[in-house]
């Protein structure tokens, strides 16, 4: 029940910021010092979500390409553990991400990232 109203209440900041509130930008206090490294964002905050949604949010949520294992790290500490092979058929069947020649993965429209609507 709580994980439910968590993700409800998520998905509500979401459609209102126009953004996720675990973006890099977001500021969770009154001062700048209350900007947090991703990995600290939001321990439940891929709770509830399909695999595609917190794929496509764990990319978005900053400016960088992330690798199988950085992806599978990120969903972890946001509280969804899917492990490396399901993430990467996730990734497989997902459209607008692509694999840069490093094998890292990134949004392939850069226009979506961040806070751009």
């Amino acid at each position: 029940m709580a994980a439910r109203k968590y993700a409800a209440v998520r998905s509500l900041a979401n459609d209102v910021l126009g953004y996720s509130p675990y973006h890099e930008d977001a500021v969770w206090g009154p001062d700048e010092e209350r900007i947090l490294p991703p990995e600290r964002r939001g321990r439940y905050r891929f709770l509830q979500m399909r695999p595609r949604e917190a794929i496509l949010s764990a990319l978005s949520e900053q400016d960088a390409e992330l690798s199988l294992q950085q992806l599978d790290e990120r969903l972890q500490s946001g509280g969804l553990s899917l492990g490396s092979r399901a993430i990467n058929a996730a990734l497989m069947r997902l459209s607008g991400i692509e694999k840069t020649a490093r094998g890292t993965y990134r949004i392939a429209d850069r226009s979506r990232r961040g806070r751009a609507a």
